[in-house]
């Protein structure tokens, strides 16, 4: 919800939570990956990339985060 709203540092505060208190792995592939996103909004690019990293080892390729952090990836190389 926070980072629909643009507010992409407070956002980036829980997903941080939810990657350094893991509940369930999917959980932080998740965190992972809108974590990557934030970063690249904020043009971060050598961070998202890490964990663009970290949502592929925490997710399965049929994940729609998954799918969406390949491009996000990609474009951050990219860049």
């Amino acid at each position: 919800e926070l980072y629909n709203r643009g507010e992409i540092t407070h956002a980036t505060l829980y997903f941080s939570k939810a990657i350094e208190n893991p509940m369930e792995r999917s959980t932080v592939g998740k965190a992972a990956y809108w974590m990557g996103e934030s970063l690249s909004r904020q043009n971060k690019w050598q961070q998202a990339i890490s964990f663009y990293a970290k949502a592929f080892q925490n997710l399965e390729e049929s994940d729609t985060e998954y799918q969406k952090a390949r491009y996000g990836i990609g474009y951050a190389y990219f860049n």
